[in-house]
């Protein structure tokens, strides 16, 4: 009878532990997930970040794999980035800058609350969106979201940081999102180191000690590493805000061999973004270009008290003229010239004789 009762009392011990334990982790990854929405919660409403990204290949068969901001015939090996919202979105700034191209140097897509703005120096105009609808965004370039990406917040693309050319993509992630997804285990690897996991899709580590930050994050496509990221430099901003000032990411091939890494650097980071970001630059261009109204071209001039789409209503149409300025055309045309002023030159001497 003693022997049962002491079986019973460990049972019953060995329950209520495990119970215990159960409602701690609960506990613990209700907290981490309810300061992570906090977090992102700020980031929504207003942020700024400017960085510079480089990048480097491991050598093999690079032309497959085009890194952000660039092109299979022209890739970007360093380039910088500036994104900035403000009233959940409503204003932004989108912009990149590629250090080492030859073709496309410079584009940014610009919301001020009432239009929308794409620039870029292939352009003769701006391109303007009526109304702020924040579905604009829906039109960023891969290189566009990056750092909103590292620290685990949403993405509207499919691939981070990188196109792998005819390969698969790895599906961004919302750490907010897999904090609650009861499929991801979730357990304290270490001292003030939590980790979200599911076997084969995502691996996730977070920094106690930095706010439950994001310091690490294993993605896989079918079972087989996809992208690796690592974050670094945590400054902390406003009173429990901590934000990575470096990120490493590591790409790699179906075979999950590694192909390219990218190292991103962050000049600016800040919750108050500067007022100009949200404003186009209207003094590089002659003119704007009136989407709704078929790419109507529109002459730039002051506003006077009227809202943008007001003047777009009323300004007058911008007439475009032809510029050439192929090297190669000017030399046909001066080629074309000289061709002319001997054929008359000759037939000018043969009519004399």
């Amino acid at each position: 009878m003693f022997v049962v009762l002491v079986r019973a009392i460990i049972i019953l011990f060995l329950v209520a532990s495990t119970q215990s334990t159960f409602a701690q982790e609960s506990i613990s990854r209700r907290n981490i997930e309810n300061k992570i929405r906090e977090d992102q919660g700020l980031l929504t409403t207003a942020f700024w970040v400017k960085f510079k990204v480089e990048q480097t290949d491991f050598g093999r068969d690079f032309e497959n794999f085009v890194h952000v901001s660039g092109s299979s015939d022209s890739p970007a090996t360093r380039w910088f980035g500036e994104h900035a919202h403000e009233t959940n979105g409503k204003r932004f700034d989108y912009t990149s800058i590629a250090a080492e191209r030859t073709d496309k140097k410079f584009s940014a897509k610009i919301g001020d609350g009432e239009c929308c703005y794409g620039q870029s120096d292939l352009a003769d105009l701006i391109n303007v969106y009526r109304g702020s609808d924040v579905a604009f965004r829906n039109y960023l370039l891969p290189e566009e979201d990056l750092y909103r990406e590292i620290i685990g917040m949403d993405s509207r693309r499919q691939d981070v940081g990188i196109t792998v050319k005819g390969f698969r993509s790895a599906e961004p992630y919302n750490i907010a999102q897999i904090a609650s997804d009861a499929s991801f285990k979730f357990e304290n690897t270490e001292r003030a180191t939590y980790c979200f996991s599911k076997t084969g899709v995502e691996s996730v580590w977070l920094d106690e000690s930095k706010g439950y930050s994001v310091v690490r994050v294993e993605r896989f496509v079918n079972g087989v590493p996809a992208v690796t990221i690592e974050n670094s430099q945590f400054e902390l901003i406003g009173s429990a805000l901590w934000l990575p000032r470096k990120s490493v990411i590591t790409y790699y091939d179906v075979a999950g061999i590694k192909v390219a890494k990218a190292t991103l650097q962050v000049q600016s980071l800040s919750l108050s973004p500067p007022a100009e970001l949200f404003k186009p630059q209207f003094d590089k261009f002659p003119g704007l270009c009136d989407v709704e109204k078929g790419f109507n071209p529109v002459k730039l001039g002051p506003l006077k008290g009227k809202s943008m789409i007001e003047f777009l209503d009323s300004a007058p149409t911008l007439v475009l003229e032809p510029k050439n300025t192929s090297g190669y055309g000017k030399l046909l045309t001066w080629v074309l010239c000289i061709v002319v002023l001997l054929s008359g030159f000759f037939l000018y001497r043969k009519m004399r004789r």
